[in-house]
């Protein structure tokens, strides 16, 4: 039995559901399609164990980059800033000796106005400082609460100078009634740079890995992720970022390690040997991060070529059962006597 055009079973309606059962058995049997699926199973599993593997080497080795930069995080903190201070009369010079000191592990450069006073003070992080005549303002965002303090949110008509009185307080002008703490014995600016992890991103298909045959689109919902442990192995690609850089914005899902500062490198030469070295065992971490992003590269699309299959194949199976599920619900209902069968 086999087709729509058989006409002389009976009863003839169960007859010819049954024969279009028997057909998709049949077809399925002589197509050999759960050998195909079998083979096309196994040569997935063949890629997708060493890409796992290759993913798991990278995430260790990221690991180490990123434990590496938490230690420049420390060498080159507010305190050692404070203890060491190195400052400049123009942002670009004082972002340039970011770059100098800590070469390629800084996602983002920046520079605070950097006020020291001749007595020690006692200064409030997210209180302002506020200057007579120059109407120069800031809001302090560190400080060693002594003589030294860093402002960010500069404003007013004139810079900050070291003539006229400050005041702290929470408004942006002078005013006597608040704390008087004098004018400042300096006046410049401090570069600062943030450290976020490295990171790498792996561009996926949910719907076809795993096999989800409910969806119409196996490569629908396709997304960018950072490639973490739950996920080693998927995608069609991975794409490397050295601090966690996509053009100028910090990607989602990177972590923020650390700020550091620029400071006198020649008032602590050790610090500032170690930050070298640390930053030449990075550059050659990440040299093999480089080459197990560009073999997955390479192994990963033979991968999803046999995903692609597999999900293929499902497919039909899938829809094959539901089709039979539904044809033997309907043989049964026509057999029925109670329903006027069988028909």
């Amino acid at each position: 039995m086999s087709g729509f055009a058989v006409t002389t079973l009976q009863p003839p309606a169960v007859g010819i559901l049954s024969a279009r059962m028997d057909s998709i058995k049949t077809s399925q049997v002589n197509s050999n399609a759960n050998i195909t699926l079998g083979v096309n199973s196994d040569r997935y599993q063949t890629f997708l164990v060493p890409a796992q593997n290759i993913d798991t080497l990278g995430l260790t080795t990221t690991a180490s980059v990123n434990f590496k930069k938490g230690e420049i995080s420390d060498l080159g903190d507010s305190d050692e800033f404070f203890s060491n201070p190195d400052s400049f009369n123009t942002g670009v010079a004082a972002t340039n000796a970011i770059a100098t000191i800590y070469g390629d592990v800084i996602s983002t450069v920046g520079f605070h106005t950097f006020l020291t006073f001749g007595a020690s003070q006692t200064f409030t992080v997210g209180n302002k400082i506020a200057q007579d005549n120059t109407g120069a303002f800031g809001d302090i965002v560190i400080s060693n609460t002594g003589t030294g303090v860093l402002l960010t949110g500069v404003g007013g008509t004139d810079p900050f100078n070291t003539t006229d009185i400050c005041s702290v307080g929470i408004g942006t002008t002078f005013k006597a009634t608040d704390t008087q703490i004098g004018a400042p014995t300096l006046s410049a600016l401090a570069g600062f740079g943030d450290i976020y992890q490295d990171v790498s991103l792996i561009y996926t298909y949910p719907n076809l890995e795993p096999v989800d045959t409910s969806q119409q689109n196996p490569y629908g919902n396709a997304t960018s992720v950072v490639l973490g442990a739950g996920n080693t192995g998927l995608g069609i690609g991975n794409t490397f970022y050295q601090n966690a850089l996509d053009g100028g914005n910090v990607l989602g899902g990177a972590t923020f390690i650390g700020t550091v500062f620029t400071f006198d490198t020649t008032g602590n030469p050790g610090a500032a040997t170690s930050i070298t070295n640390i930053e030449g065992e990075i550059d050659n971490l990440r040299l093999g991060i480089v080459s197990f992003t560009q073999t997955n590269d390479i192994i990963k699309p033979y991968k999803i070529d046999f995903a692609i299959n597999v999900w293929s194949l499902s497919k039909v199976n899938a829809e094959n059962q539901v089709t039979m599920a539904g044809l033997a619900t309907a043989i049964a209902v026509l057999n029925n006597p109670e329903f006027g069968g069988p028909y």
